[in-house]
């Protein structure tokens, strides 16, 4: 027996996405706060249907709750880890794949465009604010 291909792509990706938790774990879950919830997507397949009266069979249910619960939990469960890792609170050693920057939770101190101080001027602003405010010699 052939089992349709809607019906077997949700249990592949369910099993690529166990295999990559296990694999890295902590990358996942901050590539999951960026995920576009899929899982509500999964659970919307039961309630819209139900506007138009149809109720979907027992195994269609099952499946869909299950994968929908599963995938709708890890994504909040990885955008409460992102935000504790933006934060810098936890995993501080790695860098979300997905983030503009890719430098991890904190900035490069050694980074010239990066602000050093609280008013936000950077090396550059610096060095040109002691050029101009070096007293220049005069002649005797």
């Amino acid at each position: 027996m052939r089992f349709p291909e809607w019906l077997i792509r949700p249990f592949a990706d369910v099993a690529a996405l166990a295999h990559d938790l296990i694999a890295s774990p902590r990358e996942v879950l901050l590539v999951r706060a960026h995920h576009r919830w899929v899982g509500a997507l999964y659970l919307a397949v039961l309630s819209v249907p139900a506007v138009f009266g149809y109720r979907p069979g027992l195994i269609l249910a099952v499946v869909v709750l299950v994968i929908g619960g599963l995938s709708l939990g890890l994504d909040l469960l990885g955008m409460v880890a992102h935000v504790a890792w933006h934060r810098g609170r936890i995993w501080q050693s790695i860098a979300c794949p997905l983030c503009d920057d890719g430098d991890g939770p904190d900035d490069d101190p050694e980074d010239p465009d990066v602000p050093d101080d609280p008013y936000g001027l950077t090396l550059a602003d610096h060095t040109w604010l002691h050029a101009i405010s070096v007293k220049a010699p005069t002649a005797v």
